[in-house]
């Protein structure tokens, strides 16, 4: 899949769907494709980004997350979103630890989700 990656951190709680992140990934060195960073917010036209969180918001339902935390990997490609990877958790090394928390003064993984004020998209 060629295009542009994105990372989307989401809440699914009683129905809703909440993305809490989107970062656009840095992937470098192919073949290895190794992860070098993160651009959050990520810089896109809002076409683009409303139809990654519907793919995501639609892939999540279909795998029946229904409460908790999920993730995805997305690319853009010229076909359109192309999901890598969709997990009921958080995104892992550093987007969760540093990107996320830094982007937005929020640690998801420290607070309790009843005291998180989201910005629903």
């Amino acid at each position: 899949m060629e295009g542009r990656e994105f990372s989307i951190d989401a809440v699914v709680y009683n129905g809703t769907f909440t993305v809490t992140g989107f970062a656009e990934r840095h992937i470098k060195y192919p073949p290895y494709f190794i992860e070098v960073g993160h651009t959050m917010p990520a810089i896109l036209p809002k076409k683009i980004h409303d139809e990654l969180i519907s793919v995501f918001a639609l892939g999540a339902k279909s795998l029946g997350l229904t409460h908790g935390v999920a993730k995805a990997d997305i690319k853009y490609t010229k076909k359109g979103p192309m999901i890598g990877e969709i997990a009921g958790r958080l995104s892992g090394g550093y987007m969760s630890g540093w990107t996320y928390p830094y982007a937005s003064d929020l640690n998801l993984r420290s607070l309790p989700l009843q005291r998180i004020n989201f910005c629903r998209y």
